[in-house]
């Protein structure tokens, strides 16, 4: 949502707040893109602001030009870079899924555009995936066969290596390798000189619901003087291994680029078939990809489609040197005083010069902190002594949009400050979850009044991005009890719902977050139990949730712990056992609480 929405004022005035000259050069390029006209048009934009210039409520004006137009054939894809998961292994991989789960949501019979990707996706999930190359000669194909079934025994070596930590503190587990008498010990011989720490694969039969397929002999584990397996002796075993690896002549395979072309194609067929606008807002959450969009993604496409990038970092020089006339820049300032005194005046609030001159002092010209301050004005009505009294309060340590964003809470309703708090704290805007803590049987009627009361409620979405977490802050340490009571709410709701439906991801999802909320601790022990659960059926879930619970305000040592899984998950895929160990040790300190849930997430390894 931006700073205004467009029911709030006449349809005659809409051009002055809608940045009408920016959106008129948008407007104009999908015009001509979509009517194949033969005159010049950038089809690549990037609108650049701070937070809460209006970028992402002029990206929305996109999306209801699009709908109201009679260009039926119009196909507009808008994404939020906060929704991609950004992990170093397949951050790229994520951006391209993401797409194209946007496109489906709009389109679903686009789906048969994408069925080689889909494929390929699903194969590289299952560790399946490999190139497409020629046919190769019998000698050379039984060399890779060889080569590869020597690097298979050595990744399965450290793979169940790691698997065996689960054993150390648990007795009875130990108890059923001791009793095992079908051990099957398959040896690899190798040169001793090269692999002097390549250890024997010892294979047993499952024999408990959650022991391993796989084992190794417990006298195998690497031992410190008391006893306990050392981490270290098993992490320089395991880099033995890996640079053994590295040694062998197999060709890595190229996940990315397969995928790569595979969606380019789908992509490909989308364009062809349909006029693609695809947006990005909060473009600078995926910096660490920019390259592959710049020189991969839009260089290779062979079909045209129109680009737009909305973000706060500027890219001006880079963007221009590489696309230059192809794009149209354009930077989101602040209001000036005359735009103040003008949005002030068109929203009926009092603009004498003294109260301009003091709400533009306030804001700054940021249009969300002047649609805030609007709010609170039109309920003092002509008040000047509670206008003036409200607008004399400054704290310059605080930044603008907190500042501003705590006054007017502070002089609103108290019965609409709670239910903007509540908003404020859900993790998405819930109709029955809304319903049973406000108590009220018609939510979608509460929104409609608040969102008609205040410029930043949106009737559908709820309380502004932004605002969320400045009134989150507020609320945990002026309202406590309140904030409080509303987590523990809305966990209890999402507990019993679970109940009836153990396996529904998002009421998953939903609980831990108000979990993580109420007591880190056991909340990131919860999580562990569920990506122990998920894992090996959906790695999809297992990062995602993850990637959900990174974006609450948590501790420095659970953000910590949360990282090493965001980054370690992946490589799960690419089987790269060396990256995971952290992973290992991470659970292997927790093994010492004897908790279930890292025994469970040990035996997927």
């Amino acid at each position: 949502m931006g700073f205004l929405d467009n029911k709030k004022i006449p349809e005659q005035d809409k051009k002055f707040f809608f940045r009408q000259d920016y959106l008129t050069c948008i407007k104009y390029a999908i015009y001509n893109f979509y009517n194949n006209n033969n005159i010049y048009y950038p089809n690549l934009f990037y609108i650049e602001g701070q937070e809460g210039i209006g970028k992402t409520f002029l990206l929305e004006q996109i999306e209801i030009f699009s709908e109201k137009s009679k260009m039926h054939n119009l196909l507009v894809v808008n994404i939020d870079a906060k929704d991609i998961i950004l992990s170093t292994a397949t951050g790229i991989i994520n951006f391209m899924v993401q797409v194209r789960n946007k496109i489906l949501e709009k389109e679903s019979y686009l789906q048969k555009a994408f069925e080689d990707f889909d494929k390929a996706y699903n194969d590289f999930i299952k560790g399946e995936l490999t190139e497409d190359l020629k046919e190769l000669t019998n000698s050379k194909s039984k060399e890779i066969e060889e080569n590869k079934l020597k690097s298979n025994i050595q990744a399965e070596t450290a793979k169940l290596k790691l698997a065996n930590l689960r054993n150390k503190n648990n007795p009875k587990k130990n108890e059923i390798i001791k009793e095992n008498k079908e051990l099957v010990i398959n040896e690899f011989k190798e040169d001793t000189k090269t692999n002097v720490n390549i250890l024997k694969v010892t294979t047993i039969q499952a024999s408990s619901n959650y022991a391993p397929l796989n084992k190794i002999l417990e006298t195998a584990l690497p031992r410190k003087k008391s006893g306990e397996a050392d981490i270290k002796a098993i992490a320089k075993n395991l880099t033995s291994i890996m640079e053994s690896l590295k040694r062998s002549n197999i060709k890595e395979v190229d996940y990315k680029m397969i995928l790569f072309k595979k969606f380019l194609k789908a992509f490909d067929i989308v364009c062809a078939n349909r006029k693609v606008v695809l947006i990005i807002d909060s473009f600078e959450k995926i910096q660490p990809i920019y390259n592959f969009i710049f020189n991969n993604f839009i260089k290779t496409l062979r079909t045209e489609f129109i680009f737009i990038m909305a973000g706060q970092l500027d890219l001006e020089k880079e963007l221009k040197e590489k696309f230059d006339t192809s794009l149209h820049y354009i930077y989101m300032q602040n209001f000036t005083y005359l735009e103040v005194e003008e949005f002030l005046r068109k929203n009926d609030i009092i603009n004498e010069p003294s109260i301009v001159e003091s709400v533009f002092e306030l804001t700054r010209g940021i249009p969300l902190a002047l649609s805030l301050v609007a709010s609170v004005l039109k309920d003092f009505k002509s008040d000047v002594f509670k206008i003036m009294n409200f607008l004399n309060i400054k704290e310059k340590d605080y930044e603008t949009l907190r500042y501003i964003n705590t006054l007017t809470l502070d002089n609103i309703h108290p019965n609409d400050r709670k239910i903007i708090v509540l908003l404020a704290l859900l993790r998405k805007t819930d109709s029955e979850l809304i319903a049973d803590i406000a108590g009220v049987f018609d939510t979608n009627k509460l929104l409609k009044n608040l969102s008609d009361k205040y410029f930043f409620i949106h009737e559908k979405k709820g309380l502004q991005e932004m605002l969320k977490i400045f009134t989150r802050t507020y609320a945990k340490h002026d309202l406590n009890a309140l904030y409080q009571e509303i987590y523990r709410r809305a966990y209890e709701f999402y507990s019993e719902k679970l109940e009836k439906d153990p396996k529904n991801k998002e009421l998953i999802t939903n609980q831990l977050y108000y979990y993580f909320r109420l007591n880190e601790h056991e909340a990131y022990k919860e999580l562990l139990s569920i990506i122990s659960d998920n894992l090996l059926t959906d790695i999809d879930f297992c990062q995602q949730i993850v990637h959900d619970m990174a974006y609450i305000g948590l501790s420095k040592k659970t953000r910590e712990d949360l990282n090493i899984l965001k980054e370690c998950i992946p490589y799960f895929i690419l089987k790269d056992y060396k990256k995971i160990l952290p992973l290992m040790e991470a659970i292997s300190s927790l093994q010492k609480e004897e908790l279930e849930p890292s025994m469970k997430l040990l035996d997927n390894f």
